[in-house]
């Protein structure tokens, strides 16, 4: 959702900076935009493996096990500031 929102980034800003009559609207400041651009950044490995994992009727550990050691350590990099981030579909197998 967040990257639909950030994909939306100048439409939201045109229809904000329009509906700036009203008062109660406020525009989205820059560090807002970089909030969301990080936290789909950070959120993209979980969705690459909830989509992995959600192609099988029943997951087994031999597939959750790894997914779960790549998550948690692409989050330690991530943490260590080593920060790759995997494109959309990168973890999915196109059968």
């Amino acid at each position: 959702m967040f990257e639909s929102f950030q994909k939306l980034k100048n439409g939201v800003t045109i229809f904000l900076s329009d509906a700036r009559m009203d008062q109660d609207i406020r525009p989205f400041g820059s560090s807002l935009w970089e909030v969301i651009e990080e936290a789909v950044q950070l959120l993209r490995p979980c969705y690459e493996a909830i989509v992995e994992l959600s192609a099988e009727n029943f997951a087994t550990g031999s597939k959750v096990i790894p997914i779960m050691m790549m998550l948690m350590a692409w989050y330690a990099a991530a943490d260590r500031g080593i920060l790759w981030i995997p494109e959309e579909g990168a973890c999915t197998q196109d059968s």
